[in-house]
């Protein structure tokens, strides 16, 4: 849920363990067309569609077994746990700007585990961008070098504020050396489910 530039990473690296079905949901055209280039096999139009009912029909009524919940809002929360099947689990990657209101009922009901995810296994990520099983296409929309770097803070504020997409750098596709290194800019403020 939530397919910001950590939402669409979790679609690539799911794919690339070998998840059979990933289910993904967001806002933004552009995003969800992302998704699809990232390997979503389900994909969900939250502005359009009801998440639950659409998770619910797309996995016959079973719900899924994990969710990777990337959004980090109250909307995207409770949708979680509604779409986690029984004995799942769901794996809070999103940062949560606002406390969240809970009842720990339908979760113990379910028996679901939560996850807090912050930071990961790096080495790992890093081996994935070398072998090709994820990569930057389309999630690198500018370049900064070091010294352009207050330009790049005044250009992702002006983004954030105008709530406008950036637009892709002709040479957006990075190597693994440079995705490790280059730092991305680009709107990441798809907030909703």
């Amino acid at each position: 849920i939530g397919l910001g530039v950590i939402g669409l990473y979790a679609v690539q690296i799911l794919k690339a363990m070998g998840v059979k079905k990933v289910i993904a949901a967001g806002r933004r055209p552009s995003r969800l067309e992302a998704a699809r280039l990232s390997g979503a096999d389900v994909i969900i139009d939250a502005a359009a569609q009801n998440t639950v009912e659409a998770v619910m029909e797309a996995t016959d009524l079973m719900g899924v077994n994990t969710v990777v919940e990337c959004a980090g809002n109250q909307t995207a929360f409770d949708q979680a746990v509604e779409i986690a099947r029984g004995g799942g689990k769901i794996l809070l990657v999103g940062v949560y700007e606002d406390p969240l209101t809970w009842q720990p009922l339908p979760v113990i009901g379910k028996n679901l585990t939560l996850i807090g995810c912050l930071g990961g296994n790096f080495r790992a990520v890093i081996e994935l961008f070398k072998e090709g099983k994820v990569n930057t296409k389309g999630m690198i929309t500018h370049r900064f070098s070091l010294d352009e770097a207050a330009t790049a803070v005044v250009q992702e504020a002006a983004t954030a504020v105008s709530g406008e997409e950036p637009t892709a750098a002709p040479d957006a596709e990075a190597t693994a050396t440079e995705a490790t290194a280059a730092t991305r800019v680009a709107d990441d403020g798809d907030r909703g489910s």
